[in-house]
């Protein structure tokens, strides 16, 4: 979703123009501009509230104000993925980590690279001729490891229909190939290259 943020400048300038537009329209004596004015302002409430509701359970000061850690903090709001940060920073120096269905690099990088653009599978299935070409070439770029995002993993087969059942079929043989040196949670699977 946050590649749609260059979007929303254009996106407000057609809302104001749509409730420009409305608001010169007339059903008998209710003017069509009032009840935009309502809508948009209720909207507004509701969205304010939810983000104070949100502020409130996630407890952004606590860190700050020093009555929690601010990994104590990353480990209540992001869980298994900072499980899975703190298992990369314990990995011995000279390790780096290819991310697969995992986007974000918060305090791992440059130690390990995210799946940017979630289709670093994909890429390496049309690139290369087979899973043991894709684990060299791994290799060859100065991985060591491989970390699944098991949830981002599902939600893509279940969804993207790029991907043939061979490609999913190839994945489950290499990622079977190689050896499992840590969990964290049921949402990461931290895998050694050969």
């Amino acid at each position: 979703t946050r590649l749609y943020f260059s979007l929303l400048p254009g996106w407000a300038v057609l809302a104001g123009l749509g409730a420009a537009g409305l608001s010169r329209i007339r059903f008998g004596r209710v003017r069509v501009r009032r009840l935009v004015h309502v809508l948009v302002g209720l909207t507004l409430a509701l969205g304010a509230i939810q983000t104070a509701v949100d502020m409130l359970r996630s407890r952004p000061m606590a860190p700050i104000l020093g009555i929690e850690s601010e990994g104590d903090y990353r480990l209540r709001n992001l869980s298994a993925y900072e499980l899975a940060m703190r298992g990369i920073a314990a990995l011995p120096e000279g390790r780096r980590v290819l991310m697969l269905w995992e986007p974000r690099a918060f305090e791992c990088w440059p130690r390990c690279s995210p799946d940017a653009w979630i289709d670093q599978w994909y890429v390496s299935r049309r690139t290369l001729p087979s899973t043991e070409a894709i684990a060299a070439a791994w290799e060859d770029d100065g991985y060591t490891d491989v970390l699944v995002n098991v949830d981002g993993m599902s939600y893509v087969r279940a969804n993207d229909s790029r991907y043939a059942g061979r490609d999913w079929d190839e994945l489950d043989r290499l990622l079977a190939s190689l050896p499992v040196s840590a969990t964290f949670g049921e949402g990461y699977r931290m895998l050694r290259l050969p």
